[in-house]
């Protein structure tokens, strides 16, 4: 659903493009799952060193720059094009340093804080949020390459997992830059956390049944048994949980992670967890050196974590399903089995989306960018079986027209009126099969 929503929103943005994340984004509905928006600014190319530059510059080109004191950051570089152009790069978003021009994280987020959206949206860290914080929006940049501290990755030794044609789907990608620095470092205006977002949504997608119900876990037991306590709540948080599968199903054999298994293959991800909390060291999967632990869990407040996490391992499977899953009646059920009930959610979720992000960028698209992500969603109609996503295609179909039917202009001459009308016709026609009132009083 959310890969669909990427592809005609992304038909219709030319500059940025949008990338769906957070857990619903990754496949995942629990209770409690967000959907995090990430927008990614094309007007840079971002490169891993000097020798990628492609002369002539035609455009800004920022090169990382690693920072072996802060393994996981980069600072980005300013080269230009040319001078006008540069001198507006240094100027609304650049830093002057002894070594060159840098950009700059507080600037580049300054010049999203006033932005007009349809809900007021505040900072929230490197991210806009709403007033329940239900979604963030991040503005970020990216790069087309690994950087170099995540090269040893593509070559790490691992059993079966994850497969050659998912690594190379990484490796094409490359990277995203965060505007955010290290919490352990006060003035840290010029680093830029390196961010494998998309590569972290290509594994996930990847993973087996099995894998799935596994973070799906690991996320519940977060939720519902370490976040109760409030002495160790938002120590640990469902990235590094996320972490930890991805560095055991690399270790394991992949026929580990059957159905009959999963307990086995949960309590492996925790004894994972209980290991780094103990030495307050968590390494992150793709760039080791980066201790995502730093700032966060250290051995003044580990002690009450490793209890807490030792206590979920000694209650055994049967203290697990009663802490997760409290029976409501004698014949309660872990998940439901009835389909219509599965085809409602499903809805309500899909709307729910739409509601919650239709509209939300400052952003004006015009008629010709409009056109792409109908041909896109058409494209995407063909191709399809599943109803439900065909059903989803057409929904995008009729949106895109209405808004198409808006912004047409009114006929001026007696040779226009006719084509236009028939235009009006047959968008208001698609249109008003997602939106009958208003559709049918336009």
């Amino acid at each position: 659903m959310f890969i669909i929503h990427d592809m005609v929103a992304n038909a219709c943005l030319s500059n940025p493009s949008e990338i769906s994340s957070g857990s619903l984004g990754e496949g995942l509905n629990l209770p409690g799952s967000d959907k995090d928006v990430m927008y990614v600014e094309n007007y840079f190319d971002v490169i891993r060193s000097i020798s990628n530059i492609k002369y002539p510059i035609h455009r800004t080109t920022l090169v990382m720059e690693t920072d072996i004191d802060h393994p996981g950051f980069t600072r980005l570089r300013c080269r230009a094009a040319d001078v006008n152009v540069q001198k507006k790069c240094q100027c609304n978003l650049g830093t002057c340093t002894s070594k060159g021009w840098y950009l700059s994280v507080n600037n580049f987020l300054d010049s999203y804080k006033n932005l007009t959206y349809n809900t007021p949206l505040s900072m929230h860290g490197p991210c806009l949020s709403n007033r329940g914080n239900s979604f963030d929006i991040a503005y970020c940049l990216r790069s087309k390459y690994l950087p170099h501290d995540a090269i040893p990755w593509v070559f790490r030794c691992r059993c079966q997992w994850p497969p050659n044609f998912v690594i190379d789907r990484i490796i094409n990608y490359g990277c995203l830059l965060v505007p955010i620095g290290p919490k352990t470092v006060s003035y840290n205006e010029l680093l830029w956390r390196l961010s494998f977002s998309v590569a972290e949504k290509v594994l996930i997608h990847s993973f087996n049944f099995t894998q799935l119900l596994c973070y799906g876990l690991l996320k519940l037991v977060l939720k519902r048994i370490v976040n109760t306590h409030d002495v160790v709540k938002d120590l640990l948080c469902s990235y590094f949980l996320k972490t930890a599968l991805f560095w055991i199903s690399e270790e394991v054999d992949i026929e580990t992670f059957q159905l009959s298994k999963i307990y086995y293959c949960f309590t492996l991800c925790l004894d994972k967890i209980i290991a780094w909390v103990t030495t307050c060291y968590c390494p992150n999967y793709f760039i080791p050196e980066h201790n995502m632990f730093l700032g966060k869990i250290n051995h003044r407040n580990n002690k009450i974590l490793l209890c807490v996490l030792e206590s979920i391992k000694y209650r055994g499977i049967d203290g697990l399903i009663n802490n997760l899953f409290p029976p409501v009646t004698e014949n309660h059920h872990l998940s439901s089995t009835d389909k219509e009930f599965s085809l409602i959610m499903l809805d309500c979720l899909f709307y729910m989306t739409i509601g919650d992000f239709a509209c939300m960028t400052a952003l004006p698209i015009g008629i010709s960018s409009y056109c792409k992500g109908l041909v896109m969603a058409k494209s995407l109609l063909k191709s399809e079986t599943s109803t439900f996503i065909i059903d989803i295609c057409k929904y995008y179909i009729a949106e895109i027209s209405s808004k198409i039917a808006h912004k047409l202009p009114p006929p001026n001459t007696k040779g226009e009126t006719y084509s236009i009308r028939k235009c009006y016709h047959t968008l208001l026609q698609n249109g008003i099969k997602t939106d009958a009132v208003s559709g049918w009083l336009l």
